[in-house]
């Protein structure tokens, strides 16, 4: 019995160095696509009236996304594939403010391909949305871009988060 203590604390002090490997969690590498992030046009007259843009959310985007270790693509038709990011930015004056607004934002991940219809079997355009996030905001038109930057950066990293463990159980 003396024997097998001894063995056993030889075995314990020769594992130790390998401690905080094993204790550690599994971390398992998903390959990423590149992404391309898009919105609609900045010309809408209450967009402008309400100080906000598309093209700042896109760039707040393209910055979450790069931080994360995304590769952005300038072109949404690359060969490789590319994960769409699309951003709508909605405003309208509120009636008798002078400077508030209401806003709708939204971001959503997509890809898109042709797939065989489920009910028809006949190949057709198929969009697959991953993750779909909306915010509905009132609020000062001189402050609302910071707002939206942040939210969106934020729905961005939620949605990149359910992306990469969408197989997850």
């Amino acid at each position: 019995m003396h024997l097998t203590v001894n063995v056993a604390k030889l075995m314990v002090l020769a594992l130790m160095p390998l401690a905080p490997v094993l204790a550690s969690p599994v971390s398992i590498q998903v390959s990423m696509p590149k992404f391309y992030v898009y919105g609609e046009s900045d010309s809408d007259r209450d967009l402008i009236h309400c100080k906000v843009a598309h093209r700042d959310a896109i760039a707040a985007v393209q910055t979450e996304l790069r931080s994360a270790g995304i590769v952005i693509q300038a072109d949404s038709k690359d060969p490789e594939s590319v994960m769409d990011t699309y951003i709508n930015i909605a405003a309208t004056p509120l009636p008798g403010a002078k400077s508030d607004c209401a806003y709708s934002y939204e971001l959503t991940l997509e890809s898109f391909n042709d797939a065989a219809n489920p009910f028809t079997g006949v190949i057709e355009f198929t969009k697959l949305s991953y993750c779909h996030k909306t915010v509905m905001l009132i609020g000062k038109a001189e402050t609302a871009q910071a707002t939206i930057n942040g939210d969106v950066r934020a729905m961005a990293k939620d949605c990149l988060d359910k992306y990469r463990n969408r197989n997850s159980k």
